[in-house]
């Protein structure tokens, strides 16, 4: 079925209530209420024995998954010349954009 335009994909609209909710709701009914901060702290207790895998998972559950772009600054063009700056018909051999951050 084409969409038409000017009319919503979803016409239900979102599902009701948010997914976490439920889906810990499931976790403890079948796990028991204290299971969730019982996983937690015996979490938090491996990484603090020096479990790398466990501090890891809460590092990222905490502060979340470092990105592997770099952060980007305004750009700045550095202009290289090669040759006798007093001879103004020496072309410039490279120009590229730089930023702080690129050392």
């Amino acid at each position: 079925m084409p969409f038409k335009k000017g009319q919503s994909g979803n016409p239900k609209g979102r599902v009701s209530g948010p997914v976490e909710l439920k889906a810990h709701a499931r976790f403890r009914k079948q796990f028991g209420p204290t299971a969730e901060n019982d996983v937690i702290k015996a979490v938090i207790a491996a990484a603090k024995q020096g479990n790398l895998q466990a501090a890891t998972w809460l590092w990222e559950r905490k502060y979340g998954k470092p990105s592997d772009q770099p952060i980007q600054s305004t750009p700045t063009t550095i202009r290289v010349e090669y040759g006798d700056h007093r001879q103004p018909a020496v072309p410039p051999v490279m120009s590229v954009p730089w930023t702080p951050d690129d050392h």
